[in-house]
């Protein structure tokens, strides 16, 4: 038996690219993800960054991500990338790239990377100074 199913190929000449849409996904329009993370934190400093998404089709959201440093967690319910990280943390993580789905199709954030930055010392204060060495009396 043959099955009928609608597939629209477009190709645009000199980009290289070829898009499809398929039967399951007509009519089903990409969730959009939108933000900008910070990209610097100071150890021991909480971090937080959750992106805007949404759904035109008002579809159920699911995130996910790539390239998580081993201080983050992640919430795959709200995009969110929360830590806390330690003096063993410091210096550049890989890429993160964080992505939602719509169930049908997915869009990606621009991939970013976060530096965790050595916590600066809180040395004891320091004085100086001569005490004089005279008084002076009052009459």
């Amino acid at each position: 038996m043959l099955s009928k199913r609608l597939l629209l190929l477009s190709f645009i000449p000199g980009l290289g690219s070829m898009t499809y849409v398929s039967a399951a996904n007509a009519g089903n329009v990409a969730p959009t993800i939108a933000g900008s993370p910070r990209v610097a934190v100071t150890a021991g400093r909480y971090y937080s960054f959750t992106p805007t998404a949404s759904d035109a089709n008002g579809d159920a959201l699911t995130f996910g991500v790539s390239g998580l440093p081993r201080w983050a967690g992640f919430s795959r319910r709200t995009g969110q990338l929360y830590g806390r990280p330690g003096a063993g943390d410091v210096g550049k993580s890989r890429p993160i790239s964080i992505a939602v789905s719509d169930g049908r199709l997915t869009r990606t954030l621009a991939s970013f990377t976060i530096t965790v930055r050595a916590a600066s010392i809180n040395a004891a204060p320091t004085i100086s100074g001569s005490p004089s060495q005279s008084a002076t009396a009052a009459s």
